[in-house]
């Protein structure tokens, strides 16, 4: 792990907020399982830990079928909100705003979603317009279906792990795949949850 992400999760644990015997990890946006194996060799968890790691991007399926040094499984499949808090709106209008000009954020319902994709960047897809890559004549946006991450649990009988550490790294779309996971944070009551977030919005509707 990068000194500073790890510095912070000793830090978790001394305060007590992180258990020293975590020993079941949920890692979401997984890409090639990095992160994963980095928390497992830094010894912060138990040994013989379990990680369970979904990702979104079907092409990094050859690189989590080997991974080494590591108890995991692995789930392609791309998560977000299984609900819409905005009646009567279609899933890209999270550009609305209020009479006040606060920004309104929408929730995408799981189905068929636009996904932007950068064939030379791939770890920076996301279901979210991004703006950084408007001038890219490389990126391409695609339809793919999203699932709540719920749902897929239940699909391959992990819908009852408590989760020690549960990671959200889906550029832009954290919050859309934490409410389509509200089984999974009542079952793993004692959860610390990592979230990557933007601080500067380079991904449409993204909150930062």
């Amino acid at each position: 792990l990068p000194p500073a992400t790890a510095d912070a999760l000793r830090n978790l644990q001394v305060k007590g907020a992180l258990s020293w015997d975590c020993d079941r990890i949920l890692d979401i946006g997984a890409y090639r399982g990095g992160w994963s194996l980095a928390l497992q060799e830094s010894q912060i968890c138990k040994g013989d830990a379990i990680y369970i790691l979904v990702e979104g991007n079907y092409d990094m399926k050859d690189h989590l079928a080997q991974l080494s040094g590591i108890s995991y499984d692995y789930l392609l499949a791309m998560v977000g909100s299984g609900t819409n808090l905005m009646s009567g709106t279609d899933s890209g209008s999270d550009r609305d705003r209020d009479s006040d000009g606060v920004h309104l954020l929408t929730y995408y319902k799981a189905g068929e979603l636009t996904v932007t994709v950068n064939p030379d960047a791939a770890e920076t897809n996301s279901l979210r317009e991004n703006l950084a890559d408007l001038h890219r004549l490389d990126t391409v946006m695609e339809v793919r279906p999203v699932f709540s991450l719920d749902d897929v649990l239940v699909a391959v009988n992990y819908s009852d792990f408590a989760f020690d550490i549960i990671r959200v790294d889906t550029e832009g779309f954290e919050l859309e795949v934490l409410r389509g996971a509200l089984n999974t944070l009542r079952v793993s009551p004692a959860a610390v949850v990592i979230m990557k977030v933007p601080v500067f919005p380079y991904l449409r509707g993204a909150p930062t």
